[in-house]
């Protein structure tokens, strides 16, 4: 599924309750994650040659935002959760960030090396978030499943 996505909806939690906190910040952060992504894509063809090193600041700032909060998921609260609620209750989420890290990675190192002064293409980026997207996003999308199980 290619760019623009679609915002999480926010689920009906209220921040001042300590319980319902974690779930409507969980989607508010997703949902920062797909904007980033979006703004990528929809600026990615239109930057021009002045333009390119703030951009690859701003979309490494993207991609290195996201690959730091699943490895804290992955490291600090998909535990807790697993300790709480049983083995097996987040293996779906476990699956999902494992396939797509990778992809993740390609993107990043692409960044990188536009960045360090490589040449940027506008639509190549697109296509490489393109190509990724549906892994990339599940995880995004899935996490109103797993708080729906929790």
């Amino acid at each position: 599924m290619p760019a623009p996505y679609l915002l999480l909806d926010m689920p009906p939690a209220d921040f001042t309750n300590m319980f319902d906190y974690q779930t409507k910040n969980m989607a508010a952060v997703h949902n920062s994650f797909i904007q980033g992504i979006n703004a990528m894509v929809a600026h990615a063809p239109k930057i021009t040659p002045v333009k390119v090193q703030p951009f690859m600041i701003f979309s490494l700032a993207v991609v290195e935002t996201i690959h730091h909060h699943h490895d804290m998921e992955e490291t600090f609260l998909f535990p807790e959760l697993k300790k709480k609620l049983g083995a097996g209750v987040l293996s779906q989420n476990v699956a999902q960030h494992k396939e797509f890290v990778p992809q993740l990675l390609e993107l990043k190192e692409y960044l990188a090396a536009v960045k360090a002064g490589g040449a940027h293409d506008g639509q190549l980026l697109v296509q490489v978030v393109h190509s990724s997207g549906d892994t990339m996003m599940q995880p995004v999308f899935s996490t109103s499943y797993t708080r729906d199980r929790i």
